[in-house]
């Protein structure tokens, strides 16, 4: 996924006042800030039955209306976004504002264990096994660390590159075969991408990557290859951003580290993947970019795994929210929500919404909503989360509840697992344990 959305908890994290944080070097004692596991940190859920607060109990009333499973707890707070929560194997991961301990809960809504964040830039991902957290810096090479899912203990710590790695700059990882790695970060001599294994921290290989432009994505293509670069859908066409001065995409060999193939002479954004192939928004190397706030000519494009076009059409009326939805390209145009099939560039659908009331609050995009199954994707809104179904754009909404001020119920989080649907508003959280869970 885009390093936007792959970090994006790390964002809300550094929101909500408790600043992002990760992990280190290879096994040296000097890898790493000074963070400490917390065995037993503060609950986060109570019973809603034990609660005295009259918003929570109507919040969790409507969850219980919604057919999606068992309300099993939830925690009541008056606005500003007190509490964010992520989504983890086996449970949620929980910080609240101001406290810079992130709570990991298991399936009985417990906190296992807790991690104390440093005070420096961090960002973290997890995998079914560990939570990995990433602490960049000015002042020395990307640090990687993994945690134990269940208990917390610290199994390794890598040091990635040779030169820091900051914000602004390309970074990430993606999980390839289970059992490696790869993670983007500043090499001596510009990006480098490195393999690691992810039950020793060992290095595999590491390869200096051109052509990947701001590095915006990194992501398994399938067939023991990796997909890097492009930028973010926001940057296309920006003319304060300088355009790429050779090809955009990069696929690299999972095993060795080589390059299989390269794509774009343009500006280009990865979208996902779908129906079989990567679907990215291009804009191209001749186009004069425009200045100001005109968006360019853009296509959407379907590349096969070998990088050959298998189809192209225009975006010019999809906007600029687009995500992969199984085998659906889903866009907001801002009026109406389109589907188009991925394996053929076809428009297949199209959904008007109304303006009244409000789909997709406080910045909320496409790529970041959760998919309630493998068909429908879970849309949230002002008066309710939206369950579109992107096979045919049939929409059901579960109502959230409605007091007269427009804001209460709001929500600004909703997080899907294995074992539950979470759904955070401006004045509380319930957590409904999924049927089937």
């Amino acid at each position: 996924m885009n390093r936007r959305l792959r970090w994006l908890l790390a964002a809300a994290l550094i929101a909500a006042g408790a600043v992002a944080g990760c992990g280190g070097s290879g096994s040296s004692a000097a890898c790493g800030s000074d963070e400490s596991v917390v065995s037993s940190p503060s609950p986060v859920f109570g019973s809603i039955a034990g609660s005295d607060d009259p918003r929570l109990k109507r919040l969790a009333r409507a969850a219980a209306g919604w057919g999606l499973g068992t309300v099993v707890g939830g925690v009541g707070y008056d606005y500003d976004q007190w509490l964010t929560l992520g989504a983890v194997p086996a449970g949620l991961a929980a910080w609240t504002k101001r406290d810079p301990v992130i709570s990991f809960v298991g399936d009985d809504l417990r906190p296992r264990w807790g991690l104390r964040q440093a005070a420096v830039s961090h960002a973290w991902s997890a995998d079914a096994d560990s939570f990995l957290q990433l602490e960049l810096s000015k002042k020395h090479p990307l640090w990687l660390s993994s945690y134990g899912i269940d208990d917390g203990h610290r199994q390794w710590c890598a040091t990635i590159g040779g030169r820091p790695t900051r914000q602004q700059d390309p970074y990430g990882t993606a999980l390839v075969g289970g059992r490696s790695l790869v993670v983007l970060a500043n090499g001596a001599k510009g990006s480098e991408l490195t393999s690691l294994d992810t039950d020793s921290g060992r290095a595999a290989w590491t390869a200096g990557v051109t052509g990947i432009d701001r590095g915006d994505f990194l992501g398994d293509l399938g067939d023991g290859a990796v997909l890097v670069g492009g930028r973010a859908a926001y940057e296309l066409g920006d003319a304060r951003v300088p355009a790429p001065e050779g090809p955009s995409l990069a696929a690299v060999d999972e095993a060795t580290g080589a390059v299989r193939w390269r794509y774009g002479s343009g500006e280009v954004h990865v979208v996902g993947r779908a129906g079989g192939l990567v679907v990215i928004e291009e804009v191209g190397s001749r186009q004069a970019r425009p200045t100001g706030k005109a968006r360019p000519a853009v296509d959407l494009v379907g590349l096969s795994a070998a990088g050959t076009v298998r189809w192209r059409r225009s975006a010019a009326k999809l906007g600029s929210d687009l995500a992969t939805a199984g085998d659906t390209v889903v866009a907001n145009t801002g009026t109406a929500f389109v589907g188009i099939d991925a394996r053929t560039g076809r428009r297949i659908w199209s959904r008007s919404y109304p303006k009244v009331p409000q789909f997709l609050p406080y910045g909320f995009v496409l790529a970041a909503q959760p998919m309630l199954d493998a068909h429908h994707l879970l849309v949230g809104g002002t008066t309710g989360l939206h369950s579109l179904d992107v096979r045919t754009g049939a929409m059901h909404t579960y109502a959230l509840p409605r007091d007269g001020i427009n804001t209460t119920y709001w929500p600004y989080q909703v997080v899907l697992t294995s074992q539950f649907l979470a759904v955070v508003t401006n004045t509380g959280t319930v957590v409904i344990r999924r049927d089937g869970a």
